[in-house]
């Protein structure tokens, strides 16, 4: 009874077992039928086929065919799939032609016509095992791998070669119809990026004596790409990395920086991507895109045929005679013989300072040179511009405060097209006597810096008889003692000065714009004007800075807007000059002899505005119109002020310290109905 019962038991529970057992095994997916249909299909180049390997930043050439090849083929109707197959390379190997043939397996009964779309993708025989996932539409074992359903770029790729590159992440799409048999529009889905970004600095890396780096493509915070393993070389001072990527075409990269580890490339101007790389185009299919960034060094350029050069300064400094594709440790004495106008050798370094104080220049040359570059390349830090960096830099000036003649200086120009860039920052002394007498000089380089330290641009480019074309502007507001001291003295060829800021100026010290273009005779027209109404003027700090410039006939009547005089702040400003009718002169209290020789010997002019209540008697203008003045002019006054009466504080005197003697005297504003 008892075996009875158990082998009922056995019965009642053998179909829950069953049942369970079929829970456990997923169901195969449901294929009534497989047509199989041999296929062949011709691949053929196409001017949007594919991707060039040349040194072109765009290029049409075609991917060559490798032997193990493969082209996958598919047809869907919405998203279910009729017919999928793998082609292999048959013919066509290391051409742009390829003819591949197998097997094309029809789901379902599905029939193609002549009109079924097909859809392809070419993966290369190097494929990155990750970068294409692949499908198996029956779950059979022998369809492993048989269709390709998506592709995974890589955040990160190790360092590689853009060949080797295309070989890995090539990723073709294209149509054609089952009865073309011929797919001539295979596109490349892939965009290759090939980077050259040479000497950039070191110094600012985590490990600066690191051979390889990692090189990120960041937006903001975000890290887009990756780059791992880039070499960077073994320079101490630079690095330079050649290395290329990939990412996939549309990709938005516009406006990403290139960091190099923990490091922007250069953080006070740094490699971002335009959109595309260019102004106009997207990342776009079947190209690759060559991004260059060769951080300037500083440059010594023949404008004659055989021209000698010889270095000054060899400690530290590395040279590169082909454009900085190769560098070399400089050793003193050696000479560099640029045969042809144009040809270039390169400088850069890790020096704490570049100060010749006229013991030996940068550079001597036996002809005219043009530099050009950035001079903060020979620095170890241009973040951080020591004093006294480039005094005298190209000149034979032995700095001193007194007025000693050095020698000229007949090599030295800049080529106002490919001009030498000096740092938006500056220190005490470090641009002083900089150019003084370089008679070759024409043009100057531009001063960005808007904060300029004591001395900084002192005799910069005084003596420089040739110079004709001086920065666009003086960008600077805040400037301290002896800043444009004497900055183009004797410059007499000199046509224009720069552009003044015109805004609310912070001076302080002395002496600022000190005889700043003393002596330039051939001067003729300002521009801008100096600063604004509320910006409080220093001891002399215009002291003589048009004096003796005969050749100075217009200025704009409101050059010399401030309100807030201070002693001998305009002394001399413009004597000798030829103007006829003087800038305005707005301010309302004087200080000490603030206007002291202001338009002493302008022996053109007649017609001043000067709105002072506190004339002095002449004591705050002694000889300011003296020195043979003509007659016959008219002054403006402000309306307090008496002529040779009421108390001495108000009082303008008839002669070289006051009115001039024979003027015709007005009250301010100016009353045009009675004329001059």
């Amino acid at each position: 009874m008892k075996g009875n019962y158990i082998k009922y038991l056995l019965l009642c529970l053998l179909p829950l077992a069953l049942l369970s057992c079929i829970k456990e095994t997923p169901e195969s997916p449901a294929v009534e039928s497989v047509n199989i249909i041999p296929y062949s299909v011709t691949v053929s180049q196409s001017p949007l086929t594919r991707v060039a390997l040349r040194e072109t930043e765009f290029a049409d050439d075609c991917y060559i065919f490798e032997p193990d090849d493969k082209l996958y083929v598919e047809h869907r109707d919405g998203q279910t799939l009729k017919l999928y197959g793998v082609l292999n390379l048959v013919s066509g190997k290391g051409t742009g032609t390829a003819r591949f043939e197998g097997e094309l397996k029809c789901l379902n009964d599905f029939v193609p016509d002549d009109n079924t779309v097909l859809n392809a993708t070419v993966v290369g025989a190097n494929a990155d095992e990750e970068f294409f996932n692949f499908g198996n539409p029956t779950d059979d074992p022998v369809d492993y791998g048989a269709i390709v359903t998506g592709v995974t770029y890589p955040s990160s790729v190790t360092y590689t070669s853009l060949p080797e590159l295309v070989q890995k992440y090539s990723y073709f799409t294209g149509s054609s119809t089952f009865a073309a048999k011929h797919f001539n529009n295979l596109t490349q889905q892939s965009v290759f990026l090939q980077f050259n970004l040479a000497n950039f600095r070191k110094n600012g890396l985590a490990d600066p004596s690191a051979s390889t780096a990692s090189i990120l493509i960041k937006k903001g915070s975000e890290t887009l790409h990756t780059v791992t393993d880039v070499p960077i070389g073994d320079s101490e001072y630079y690095g330079n990395a050649i290395f290329s990527t990939v990412v996939q075409a549309g990709d938005a990269l516009a406006g990403a920086q290139i960091q190099i580890d923990d490091n922007l490339e250069d953080s006070n101007e740094p490699l971002v991507l335009k959109q595309g790389f260019s102004e106009k185009l997207n990342l776009e299919t079947n190209h690759y895109y060559s991004v260059s960034r060769i951080l300037d060094c500083f440059r010594i350029k023949a404008t004659i045929k055989e021209t000698t050069v010889t270095f000054g300064l060899p400690e530290s400094i590395e040279y590169s005679e082909d454009r900085g594709e190769s560098w070399y440790t400089y050793t003193a004495g050696k000479q560099f013989t640029l045969k042809n106008a144009g040809d270039e050798v390169w400088f850069r370094g890790g020096r704490a300072t570049c100060d010749c104080n006229g013991d030996t220049q940068l550079f001597t040359a036996n002809k005219v040179c043009y530099i050009a570059g950035d001079i903060t390349a020979l620095l170890a830090d241009p973040s951080a511009l020591p004093a006294y960096a480039f005094r005298s830099a190209f000149s034979k000036a032995t700095f001193s405060t007194d007025n000693t003649n050095p020698g000229t200086v007949t090599w030295v120009d800049i080529d106002p097209d490919d001009p030498l860039i000096l740092p938006a920052s500056t220190s005490d002394y470090c641009y002083a006597e900089m150019f003084r007498k370089c008679t070759s000089l024409t043009c100057a380089p531009e001063l960005p810096a808007t904060v300029l330290e004591a001395r900084c641009y002192f005799r910069m480019f005084s003596g420089c008889s040739k110079l004709t074309t001086p920065p666009a502007t003086l960008p600077a507001t805040t400037i301290k003692a002896q800043c444009y001291y004497q900055m183009f003295d004797a410059c007499t060829s000199l046509e224009f000065t720069p552009s003044f800021p015109g805004e609310k100026g912070v001076l302080s010290g002395t002496q600022n714009y000190y005889q700043m273009f003393n002596d330039c005779t051939a001067l003729s027209v300002t521009s801008g004007k100096l600063f604004t109404e509320d910006t409080k003027l220093t001891e002399e700090c215009f002291h003589g800075m048009f004096r003796h410039c005969t050749a100075l006939v217009t200025v704009p009547g409101d050059f010399l807007p401030s309100m807030l005089m201070a002693k001998w702040c305009y002394r001399g400003l413009f004597e000798g000059a030829a103007f006829t009718e003087g800038p305005e002169l707005p301010a309302t209290k004087l200080e000490n002899e603030c206007y002291r020789y202001l338009f002493n010997s302008c022996k053109n002019l007649i017609k001043i505005k000067c709105n002072a209540a506190n004339p002095n008697n002449g004591s705050f203008t002694t000889n300011w119109t003296a020195g043979g003045l003509p007659s016959g002019g008219t002054f403006y006054k402000n309306s307090v002020t008496q002529d040779n009466k009421g108390s001495n504080s108000t009082k303008w005197p008839r002669n070289g310290h006051g009115i001039p003697s024979g003027w015709t005297v007005k009250d301010l504003p100016e009353d045009t109905s009675q004329g001059d």
